[in-house]
């Protein structure tokens, strides 16, 4: 990961908006960054880390502690990241959860945090993810590791250098794991635990599938499951022949019975038969009888035409006879008709003079009917025009009374309008005077809120001020001790030497053999242990009392920023004239009066606009009331014509007919009368005439009646002696005899034709009952009838036999069928059992070795780790061995206190000058600096070296080089220089002044007012 650049704002100390371009190193891979105590410089690695993960660089350091105090409440906190990895480049933004003011300042309002991670090709920016834990997945995903192990190879933070060094077992495991992708390594032994552990659960599975197969058959082993079953095959063969046989004696038993259910049935249709053909005999002499009566019938059928013509005549003499009779009585009736008929007519004549008078009154009463007609308009005319005429001048009326209720409202409004508009003149004014009260009252609140944070500005100052004094005094005890014990050793160390010279031995220091005066101490001389344990406590305290008067003098600051915001809101504030309770009161008494003024100035738009729609209404009123007047002059004016008009109609007209209902009445009636009397005229004729033509045709009706009559008595007379001829002639006494025999199914010829069928149908069936009878004797000649009792029971005997039989051989082939396929089940899980015993002996073995069941009690990851470890450690010692003077190199621990604990990851330094190796809390502070440097430098190499490992392109160091002398500082320095050979960039944060004048580029950071700033200064 490379830096390219990093925006902040209200972040940190960072109030304004800051940004730091990485650009500007201009290919430069080594730069400091510089600044006072408290300036911002860590706060810069805080948001490269919380822009990754959203969390700050140190430990107990939250994202959302990082919104600046300052910071106005409309600037929203913010990182804007732009980094590369590798050819890629990357843009991130995030924001913390934090609480801001709100912005009429009656509390607190939260902010939700946010981030978003793109993707740079292009010129253009793709989405990769968004919302703050789908970013920080996805950047652990890209870097390859998570904040811890961000905190330990790439950002060494301050006060945490020596955490990768000292780091416990399973957390360097941890870390190394991430690093070198080494998870495929324990997924390998997990798989093979999973495999061996999946093949001892089946070998247990087979074992008891195998017992529970014997157990369901009896049998302890497979070669005696496999004996019985050869036994049972032995039975089941013995089964099926009796089986067969029983078989064979049921199909015999079955065919006897079905040969007695035969002949049963023979029997029984011949006896049918015969019993049918009897019954049918029974029938002859109906039958018989029928077919007399059907011959006689026969013979009448032949007379039935001359008797149809005899009846036929006989009725045509009655008919005519009936005729004659009707003919004279009409000839008598006409007669009558015509003598009345005469007389009417004479009646009708003689009232002629009556008629024509009824007629002229007719005339009259036309002529009264249209006069009335006219009469009636003109009054219907005359009152349509009043009504009119009326109308006309209630609508002037209305139309002048609408005219002055709108010129009123004009003038109400047009006072109206006068009044809001003094009133809407005013809102200006009242809206000034209320934004400065609102001002005022913003000015109270915030000085009330700086009141309260300067109060505890100055406790916390106060705390911070004890804390360093208290730091101080335990800082100089500390130091104060270690000189003493320091000063105690140096001088024992030549009495140490001394207690060991031997004579004639050389000595160590200057190489004599010659020992004249040998040094001595009275004083007990301190262990090297108890001189470095008193060093490193010194060293302890004295980080305590910069970190102390760190916390001093950031609180002194804070105290002294908030009192300078307190001192200018106090000068901002105008001289208070009035308490809170009075302000507020005005501030509302105010913000009434300025929406009044805003309601009277819109209420004045609203009353212009009405006033001009009142100015075009009383227009339009005016011309309505002109028009009216117009229109009731006309309405008058043609009302005074229709009364001039009914009044010659009434003159031409007698009052008696005035009215055009009674008027219609009498015409009607008189019209009424003269139809009745034109009717009663021509009836009268027409009768006389139909009268006069009736009497004749009845007169020649009646003579032609009396000759039918006479020619139908002859031809009745004809027909009646045919007709006694024929019937003699068939042997009937009379018409009477002949009429008896053909009655009922005799009387039609469809009739005797059914029961010439019916004889034909007993003839066909007496012959087929015959046949069936004779044809059922020659089949059941010979046969007796069968027991079929005893002949069911002896098949249904032999069937339940052959069941029997069939039932215990098929369920012993059943049991033989299931023990073949137990056996079978039985044999594939013993060759089953047998090859995964083989496998398990390779796969169980491998499990147990790779799960760390091994002399070394060290898992298959481990031991990939211990290789890792060793090529970052001899990487690390490259260095170390360089910054110590040779004098300190990292190893392997290969033996392990805690058994809880993997084997061959644990780290201790060995000393060349003391020749032993001893843990890593024994170094001092300087020393402990310098390792944790040379252990991430190593460690960045080989990750980086490794096929498919992660790119450690950039290390950041915050602080530690205020621990080391001169000498060591410029071999470290050297070393990180080195390092631009291979094209990674190291920053490395520290205030130490010494190193503004070796490093020829730095970030200078630098706090005043306004927050924090920071500027590349390339020299």
């Amino acid at each position: 990961m490379k830096p390219l650049r990093l925006t902040l704002e209200a972040f940190g100390s960072y109030e304004k908006k800051t940004v730091v371009d990485f650009t500007e190193l201009s290919g430069r891979s080594f730069f400091l960054i510089h600044g006072r105590t408290g300036s911002g410089k860590t706060t810069l690695l805080d948001a490269i880390c919380f822009a990754f993960y959203g969390e700050a660089s140190m430990a107990g350091r939250t994202g959302t502690m990082m919104r600046t105090d300052e910071a106005p409440r409309e600037a929203q906190t913010s990182v804007d990241f732009l980094f590369a990895l590798g050819a890629r480049t990357y843009h991130i933004c995030r924001t913390p959860s934090y609480e801001r003011m709100k912005k009429d300042g009656s509390g607190m309002t939260p902010v939700q945090a946010s981030a978003m991670l793109w993707q740079v090709a292009e010129e253009e920016e793709r989405v990769l993810a968004q919302r703050p834990s789908a970013v920080t997945q996805k950047m652990t995903e890209l870097l390859g590791f998570g904040p811890a192990e961000f905190r330990q190879v790439v950002l060494l933070p301050q006060g945490a250098f020596r955490d990768l060094l000292t780091a416990k077992v399973d957390e360097r495991e941890a870390l190394l794991a991430m690093l070198f992708k080494t998870e495929r390594y324990r997924r390998l032994e997990e798989l093979l635990k999973a495999r061996a552990k999946a093949m001892e659960t089946r070998r247990r599975e087979i074992a008891a599938q195998e017992a529970a197969l014997l157990a369901g058959s009896g049998e302890e082993t497979l070669e005696a499951h496999i004996a019985v079953s050869a036994e049972k095959r032995k039975s089941l063969a013995a089964l099926e022949k009796e089986a067969e046989a029983r078989r064979e004696t049921h199909e015999a038993a079955q065919k006897a019975e079905q040969k007695g259910i035969r002949e049963a049935e023979l029997l029984m249709r011949w006896e049918k038969a015969r019993t049918a053909l009897a019954d049918h005999e029974k029938k002859r002499g109906d039958v018989e009888r029928f077919r007399v009566q059907l011959g006689e019938a026969e013979r009448a059928a032949q007379l039935e035409d001359a008797a149809n013509s005899a009846a036929h005549d006989r009725e045509k003499r009655k008919a005519r006879e009936s005729e004659r009779e009707a003919a004279e009585k009409s000839r008598i009736k006409a007669a009558a008709e015509k003598q009345c008929a005469e007389e009417l007519a004479a009646r009708e004549k003689e009232r002629e003079p009556e008629l024509a008078a009824q007629k002229e009154k007719v005339r009259k009463l036309t002529e009264y009917g249209v006069l009335a007609q006219e009469l009636s308009q003109a009054a219907e005319r005359l009152k349509i025009c009043e009504d009119a005429a009326r109308q006309a001048a209630a609508k002037a009326a209305k139309a002048k009374t609408a005219r002055e209720e709108t010129a009123a409202a004009l003038l109400a409004l047009s006072a109206r309008e006068k009044e809001l508009a003094e009133q809407a003149a005013k809102a200006e004014g009242l809206s000034l005077a209320l934004a400065q009260k609102e001002k005022e009252r913003e000015l109270r609140q915030n000085l009330a809120v700086l009141e309260k944070r300067a109060a505890q500005a100055e406790k916390t100052a106060e705390s911070a001020r004890e804390k360093a004094a208290q730091a101080m005094q335990e800082t100089e005890a500390k130091r104060k001790s270690q000189r003493a014990l320091e000063l105690v050793y140096m001088e024992g160390q030549a009495a140490l030497l001394a207690r060991d010279l031997k004579e004639g031995a050389a000595c160590p220091v200057c190489g004599s053999t010659l020992h004249p005066q040998p040094a001595f101490s009275e004083a007990v001389v301190p262990e090297k242990s108890e001189v470095e344990r008193a060093r490193t406590a010194a060293e302890k305290a004295e980080q305590v009392r910069a970190a102390a008067e760190k916390a001093q003098a950031a609180a002194e600051a804070d105290l002294a920023a908030v009192c300078g915001e307190l001192v200018a809101a106090k000068k901002s504030l105008p001289q208070m004239r009035e308490d809170a309770e009075s302000l507020a009161a005005a501030i509302a008494s105010l913000q009434a009066e300025v929406q009044a003024a805003g309601a009277a100035g819109q209420a004045q738009k609203e009353a212009a606009r009405e006033r001009e729609t009142l100015a075009v209404k009383l227009t339009q009123a005016e011309a309505a009331e002109k028009e009216a007047a117009k229109s009731e002059e006309a309405a008058k004016s043609e009302a005074a014509q229709a009364a001039g008009v009914l009044r010659e109609k009434c003159a031409s007209l007698p009052e008696a007919y005035r009215e055009p209902k009674a008027l219609a009445k009498m015409l009607a009636s008189a019209e009424r009368d003269v139809a009745l009397r034109e009717r009663a005229r021509a009836a009268a004729q027409d009768a006389l005439t139909q009268a006069e033509k009736s009497l004749a045709a009845a007169c020649a009706a009646a003579k032609a009646a009396e000759q039918a009559q006479a020619l139908a008595e002859e031809e009745e007379k004809k027909s009646a002696a045919l007709l006694a001829e024929r019937l003699a002639g068939a042997g009937f006494a009379d018409e009477a005899a002949f009429r008896a025999v053909l009655t009922g199914a005799f009387a039609t010829a469809d009739g005797r034709k059914k029961v010439a069928e019916r004889i034909r149908a007993y003839e066909d069936a007496q012959t087929a009952f015959s046949e069936a009878e004779k044809k059922a004797a020659a089949e059941a000649a010979g046969l007796f009838a069968p027991d079929l009792a005893k002949l069911k029971a002896a098949r249904e005997e032999a069937a339940l036999a052959w069941s029997k039989s069939t039932r215990e051989a098929a369920a012993l082939a059943q049991e033989i069928k299931e023990r073949k396929g137990r056996e079978t089940t039985l044999q594939k899980l013993a060759a089953e059992a047998a090859s995964m015993d083989r496998a398990y002996r390779t796969v169980g073995r491998l499990s147990e070795v790779a799960a760390g069941q091994n002399a070394h009690r060290m898992h298959f990851q481990t031991y990939v780790l211990r290789s890792i470890l060793a090529d970052v450690t001899d990487a690390a010692n490259q260095r170390l061995l360089r910054m110590t003077h040779g004098q300190y190199r990292l190893e392997r621990k290969e033996g392990v206190a805690d058994k809880r604990q993997s084997a061959g990851l644990d780290l201790e330094v060995f000393d060349e000058n003391t020749g032993c190796a001893r843990p890593m809390a024994t170094l001092s502070g300087g020393e402990s600096f310098l390792a944790a440097l040379a252990l991430a430098l190593g460690l960045a190499d080989v990750v980086t070296s490794y096929a498919g490992g992660i790119r450690l392109d950039t290390i950041f160091i915050d602080e530690g080089f205020g621990t080391l002398d001169a000498e060591t500082l410029d071999l470290a320095i050297k070393t990180l220089m080195d390092l631009q050979k291979g094209g990674r960039l190291v920053g490395i944060i520290s205030h130490v002044e010494e190193l503004k004048s070796r490093i020829d580029v730095r970030l200078e950071v630098e706090k005043g007012e306004d927050g924090s700033r920071a500027r590349f200064i390339v020299g």
